[in-house]
């Protein structure tokens, strides 16, 4: 029960810093990004003038990850939930 308590308590600062990460990677994805919507309805001439980072690629890896760790998160704090609520019965 302590592993688990410990790695719940590891997971849980990751996750906290990676919700940091979530905000300023979607902020600069708010501000730099140019969306293929936008390239498909032509608003934008030029297209292939754009510089690589306006596709954000690190941006929204990072918001992939940051989810990834949330669920992995809630499903570690649900099972030790569950384990706690068990042994508080006997």
């Amino acid at each position: 029960m302590k592993k688990t308590l410990i790695v719940t308590l590891g997971l849980s600062v990751i996750s906290f810093v990676f919700m940091i990460f979530y905000f300023l990677a979607s902020t600069d994805i708010y501000h730099d990004y140019v969306s293929k919507t936008v390239v498909s309805r032509g608003i934008i001439s030029n297209v292939e003038k754009l510089p690589e980072w306006t596709n954000c690629k690190g941006e929204w890896l990072i918001l992939q990850t940051d989810f990834i760790i949330r669920i992995i998160f809630m499903i570690l704090i649900i099972l030790v939930l569950i384990k706690l609520i068990k042994n508080y019965n006997k």
